[in-house]
């Protein structure tokens, strides 16, 4: 691992087990294969048995989970987190995300992960964040850059949407807000999973993105591949490699 990969992490998510059924162990093991520290893992394949048997908090440097829409509070996954000190961080999209949510996380102490999910306004979200701060609740901002552009490319310049990225990237860096960013790269604006290519061979900033988190120092806890497909991960991971570095 070289000094970058200290500085931005380097994890994958459990869509990469996409041909696999998005299985927790499968995950595990492109991960190992990959030499990678963080590892997200959706609740909708929750595997009790594999996660009673495996310790991934001893595996990984940081695990996150991601939270399906209309969680149930009382999923017994979530309740085994409550009151101890290595709970994952807790991944939502912002349009799952309701008041009774956020009154939950705040009263058991739970780690977020908020991530941008609207298509309504640009802003929506980083007034959103900074509702959250003032609210008092342990949480992330998780950015899902390729996100932003699919919902807005229509409605907003692309130089509009990568400027609004980085305005919210130095608010975090500014409010000590820890940042994960959610990576695929694409060759369109089509929604087509076929366009999603290897990051740095499609259309997205991602070198002037990751520049502009080096050289600005943003609290960036990780940056994860959430492809659908063990290809493109496996390249992505190479890729940002190699540029870490020439960097």
């Amino acid at each position: 691992m070289n000094n970058k990969e200290d500085r931005i992490p380097i994890g994958i998510a459990s869509s990469v087990a996409g041909s696999f059924g998005f299985d927790w162990k499968k995950t595990v093991d492109i991960a190992y294969k990959l030499e990678v520290s963080v590892i997200q893992l959706h609740l909708n394949q929750f595997n009790s048995t594999f996660y009673r048997q495996i310790n991934l908090e001893g595996r990984f440097n940081q695990v996150y989970m991601h939270l399906p829409a209309g969680f149930i509070h009382s999923h017994p996954l979530i309740n085994s987190f409550q009151n101890t000190s290595n709970t994952p961080l807790l991944i939502q999209h912002q349009c799952y995300l309701n008041e009774d949510d956020i009154n939950f996380f705040f009263e058991h102490r739970l780690p977020l992960g908020f991530e941008n999910d609207q298509q309504d306004n640009l802003n929506t979200y980083f007034n959103q964040l900074k509702k959250l701060v003032s609210a008092g609740l342990n949480f992330s901002g998780v950015i899902d850059l390729p996100r932003f552009y699919h919902q807005f490319y229509h409605k907003h310049k692309e130089v509009d949407i990568f400027n609004h990225i980085l305005k919210i990237l130095l608010w975090c860096k500014t409010s000590k807000i820890p940042v994960i960013i959610h990576a695929i790269d694409i060759a369109d604006y089509q929604r087509d999973r076929d366009n999603w290519v290897p990051i740095f061979k499609g259309i997205l900033p991602w070198k002037k993105i990751l520049t502009f988190l080096i050289e600005e120092s943003i609290p960036v806890r990780s940056i994860i591949f959430e492809y659908e497909d063990v290809p493109n991960t496996e390249k992505s991971v190479y890729f940002l490699r190699e540029w870490f570095k020439k960097y």
